[in-house]
C-alpha cells in the first residue's frame, strides 16, 4: 500500500437501521473524503479481480470534506471489494476485502 504517513483509512461500519428501498443494492455505500486533499480517481473492484474496474468518479472528483454514493447494479455475486483512491497530491491508498454487505459507508481520513 502506498500511503502518506499522515493519511490512514477508517472504515465506518455504521449499520443501516432505516429500511432500504426495494431497488437498493445491499452493497451500495457512501464514500467520505475526510482528508485535506481531493480524490481524483476512485476504484471499487471485487476482491481477487486481476485489475481495477473503471474509475467510479468518471470526470468528477471527490473534494476534501465531501462524500458521494456508490451504487451497484446487477446481482450481488460477492460482498468483498477492494478500494483504491488516487489523490491530487500523488498519494495512492488501497484497502482490501471490505465487506460492503455489512457496512453502508467508507471513510478516507487523515492520520489519527
Amino acid at each position: 500500500m502506498l500511503q502518506n504517513p499522515l493519511r490512514s483509512l477508517a472504515l465506518a461500519s455504521t449499520l443501516v437501521l432505516a429500511a432500504q428501498p426495494v431497488f437498493a443494492d445491499q452493497r451500495d455505500f457512501q464514500v467520505y473524503n475526510r482528508t485535506r486533499v481531493d480524490i481524483k480517481r476512485l476504484y471499487v473492484s471485487p476482491s481477487g479481480a486481476r485489475g481495477w474496474e473503471e474509475d467510479v468518479l468518471g470526470r468528477d472528483k471527490l473534494s476534501s470534506g465531501d462524500s458521494t454514493k456508490i451504487y451497484f447494479e446487477g446481482n450481488a455475486s460477492t460482498c468483498r471489494y477492494d478500494i483504491r483512491a488516487e489523490f491530487y497530491d500523488g498519494d495512492v491508498v488501497e484497502d482490501y476485502k471490505i465487506n460492503l454487505c455489512n457496512t453502508n459507508s467508507y471513510t478516507f481520513s487523515e492520520g489519527r
